[in-house]
């Protein structure tokens, strides 16, 4: 998608909560000023990550 775009570094941001979409929920594209659709993968835990390899942020 960066190479499609002529990005050259990671996008970041924050997620708020009126960004989430739930399943089988309705996104308003007029929201949007491009909208694409990009899927993002996100996990929540139950408790934090630790052992070896694991960064704090």
């Amino acid at each position: 998608m960066r190479e499609l775009l002529g990005v050259h570094e990671p996008g970041f941001g924050h997620l708020l909560d009126d960004m989430v979409h739930r399943d089988g929920g309705t996104v308003h594209a007029a929201r949007y000023c491009a909208p694409w659709v990009e899927p993002e993968i996100c996990f929540r835990l139950a408790r934090p990550l630790r052992g070896p390899g694991v960064t704090h942020g």
